[in-house]
């Protein structure tokens, strides 16, 4: 027995010799049997979030039964990351993901690093997230990645680019009968 998969459809194969000789039974989990149960095939196509999930087979005989390995399918998830400014002068930066496709079930944030296997996956609970920024001033990448319902499979990953600024604002005044004005002097 096979269970083929990938992010658009998932399809069972058994032998032609197996479902031959013995009268099979197919249940194709989560929850569903699969209809006709005696056929060497089953496929699900054109797969939607309803869809996602681990999924295996058991065939059972009067000799017994076997499940299949897991089988993960995934719609591929599709995200933008938006930020009110580019230039942030506090150590956590707010950020808001808007998801075009596909259901995220977990998220990753990385900070100037592309070490995608190795990062640390969260439950997604919203689409707000706050970025920690360290406090190394300059140019930073900020990765988030989005996957679907077992951490880090067919991960998505979008990067922004920040700027850190703690320096504080200085005050200037030209003459002494002008108000002061305030302005930011940046580094880099």
């Amino acid at each position: 027995m096979v269970l083929e998969y990938n992010e658009r459809a998932i399809n069972v194969k058994m032998s032609d010799r197996t479902t031959s000789f013995c009268n099979l039974r197919a249940q194709f989990s989560p929850r569903r049997k699969v209809r006709p149960a005696n056929q060497s095939t089953y496929s699900v196509a054109d797969v939607e979030a309803a869809n996602i999930g681990v999924y295996t087979v058991t065939v059972t005989n009067v000799v017994g039964a076997t499940t299949s390995s897991n089988a993960i399918l995934d719609v591929p998830i599709q995200f933008t990351i938006s930020f009110t400014n580019q230039y942030v002068n506090q150590v956590n930066a707010p950020l808001s993901l808007a998801i075009q496709s596909g259901v995220p079930y977990y998220r990753a944030v990385l900070l100037d690093n592309t070490n995608f296997a190795g990062a640390s996956w969260t439950a997604y609970t919203s689409s707000n997230i706050t970025a920690s920024l360290g406090t190394n001033q300059g140019w930073h990448t900020v990765w988030v990645g989005l996957c679907g319902p077992i951490a880090g499979s067919q991960a998505t990953w979008n990067a922004v680019r920040l700027d850190l600024d703690l320096t504080a604002p200085i005050c200037l005044s030209s003459m002494a009968s002008t108000p002061p004005r305030w302005i930011a002097m940046r580094n880099g």
